[in-house]
């Protein structure tokens, strides 16, 4: 799903147009990253723990990598659908953090 606008025709003749695919992209990297920080341990704390100031990376980075790739497509339900997955995996990744972090201290 991340990876489908890629392949996608970007319209970018307009500077929000080439920011919102910098940002996709950048998105894209900090997910990549996350999940390589979680292999390198295997510690299920690091997916969900910030990286480079992001919390919950592999929560809000696809999130922010498919409202970014919204701006090029020019894709207004891919902007809704976006929002209306951003809250529900913010919220659901941050109560399975929690959750976790209770765990830990009761051991």
């Amino acid at each position: 799903m991340l990876i489908l606008p890629v392949f996608s025709r970007f319209e970018l003749e307009k500077t929000a147009s080439r920011a919102g695919l910098a940002a996709m992209l950048l998105a894209l990297g900090l997910y990549y990253a996350a999940w390589a920080r979680y292999f390198t341990r295997r510690d299920p704390l690091l997916l969900y723990e910030p990286l480079c100031g992001v919390p919950l990376p592999l929560a809000v980075s696809p999130v922010i990598c498919l409202l970014a790739a919204s701006i090029p497509l020019r894709s207004a339900p891919l902007a809704v659908a976006a929002v209306v997955f951003g809250v529900a995996h913010i919220a659901i990744s941050w109560a399975e953090y929690g959750r976790l972090i209770q765990q830990e201290t009761n051991q």
